[in-house]
């Protein structure tokens, strides 16, 4: 089975390095990945505002939730490649 996905958003991790055939050789599974999350306990905070302090944490910078992000933005729309340009 293959994941759904938008070909632009493909596209635009693809731009900025990601290499789809190398994670699927030397990169972790996502599978396990999720077991791993789940099992650390910190998979799921019980507020979006814990969430982002963990987000923070693992990741470091702001995050930001484009989608919802779109709902404020008149001529905001389309996938992640899309988004960007017009960022």
């Amino acid at each position: 089975m293959r994941d759904i996905h938008a070909k632009d958003s493909v596209e635009l991790l693809r731009s900025q390095g990601l290499d789809f055939a190398r994670n699927a050789v030397a990169g972790v599974s996502s599978v396990h990945f999720a077991k791993l999350a789940a099992a650390s306990g910190g998979v799921h905070p019980t507020s979006s505002g814990e969430f982002l302090v963990l987000v923070k944490e693992l990741f470091g910078g702001n995050a930001y939730d484009v989608k919802h992000v779109m709902r404020f933005c008149n001529g905001l729309y389309g996938g992640l490649e899309k988004v960007a340009d017009t960022l």
